[in-house]
């Protein structure tokens, strides 16, 4: 059944709307008439089954049927801070770590960030990014939407980890491999937060100073990666690891 995102407010009402490009790809694409059924979401963990009731030129109207059961969350709320990489890896990167799973993902402007873009170009990269997450989740099957946030520093970054249950930093010159032992205190659920660099990776400068913050630092493996590879992997990592301690 086919999936579509509306936002929170639209279910408390009688007859919710699907607005925006959905309309067009309902109509014209899929074809789907009224009385057909859908599943609708509203990023924030809420499911329904859906009819449709009427259209107009840039709208359908649907009525709630019955609330779904939502079963495909991670076991932890991962929070993931990344140096600024080019346009198109950033794209691509917040529709694979979207698929994942994570809560929230923050563009970081570290020593070695190569992209440094300007205020209004920032402001058109987040909504771009903020419908790339919603696209995502339309076809993993998720229900919470990643929060896309402002851009913030590094040094102001790792000024907030007292906000998170645990706060790893994966650095190429780390030694030890992220295992099982590192996360055995922390239960399913809590808050993690992960430090990716830029292209250049972290400057021994910035390792120090996370490490002085409470960072773990954490080794992705002897090989050089990409920063996008990285990123992918780590975030694939935790969630391996915290499904184990979940089902052991």
């Amino acid at each position: 059944m086919r999936r579509f995102y509306i936002p929170q407010n639209e279910l408390q009402k009688q007859k919710a709307a699907i607005i925006g490009p959905d309309v067009r790809h309902i109509q014209r694409v899929l074809r789907l008439s009224p009385g057909d059924t859908v599943l609708v979401f509203d990023g924030c963990g809420k499911e329904f089954t859906a009819k449709i009731e009427t259209f107009s030129s840039d709208t359908v109207y649907i009525s709630l049927l019955e609330k779904q059961d939502i079963l495909r969350e991670p076991p932890i709320s991962l929070h993931v801070c990344m140096g600024f990489l080019k346009d198109k890896k950033m794209d691509d990167l917040i529709r694979h770590m979207t698929e994942i799973g994570l809560s929230s993902w923050t563009p970081m402007l570290s020593e070695r960030s190569v992209a440094r873009p300007s205020d209004v170009r920032v402001e058109n990269r987040l909504k771009r990014w903020r419908l790339i997450a919603i696209e995502a989740l339309k076809q993993c099957g998720g229900a919470i939407l990643p929060e896309i946030r402002n851009p913030k520093s590094f040094d102001r970054i790792i000024g907030e980890n007292k906000e998170y249950d645990l706060g790893i930093i994966f650095w190429e010159k780390a030694e030890a491999l992220l295992g099982e032992d590192d996360i055995a205190a922390f239960p399913p659920g809590c808050r993690v937060l992960i430090l990716l660099g830029p292209e250049g990776g972290f400057s021994d400068e910035e390792a120090d100073a996370a490490l002085g913050a409470g960072f773990i630092p954490a080794s992705l493996g002897p090989r050089i990666l990409r920063a996008e590879t990285a990123s992918i992997s780590a975030a694939t990592l935790i969630q391996y690891l915290f499904y184990r301690q979940k089902t052991s």
